[in-house]
């Protein structure tokens, strides 16, 4: 048996197979972690939501008018949930805090009169 150890091709060739599973492989992490964080803005949508929904139903005046119709939308701001306890001051979406001037814009739809809801500003 000789002692001569791994010869240049071997180890190019090992470095490229290195090189490709690596790759792969982080080529796979990033697909899944972006998927990972839309799904929390999509679960960090539908609590904005419902939180805003809890807002305006509990202020009945508000609900009240949207109903009627004697006003069409109404903007919920973060700051007027998390004065209202319907959010803490710390909600995230995973990527940070939400902001204060991010706002849901409800809206009742004139057909059906169900209040809609849109989030804008994140």
């Amino acid at each position: 048996m000789s002692n001569r150890g791994f010869t240049l091709i071997e180890i190019i060739l090992i470095v490229g197979v290195l090189a490709v599973m690596f790759t792969i492989f982080s080529v796979n992490v990033t697909r899944d972690l972006n998927k990972a964080n839309e799904t929390k803005d999509k679960q960090a949508y539908s609590e904005l939501i419902a939180a805003a929904d809890a807002y305006v139903h509990s202020n009945h005046e508000l609900s009240r008018e949207l109903y009627s119709g004697t006003r069409n939308s109404y903007t919920v701001y973060v700051r007027d949930l998390r004065k209202s306890g319907y959010i803490s001051n710390s909600y995230s979406n995973g990527n940070g805090v939400i902001a204060d001037g991010v706002n849901i814009v409800v809206t009742r739809n004139s057909t059906t009169k169900v209040l809609e809801f849109k989030v804008n500003g994140v």
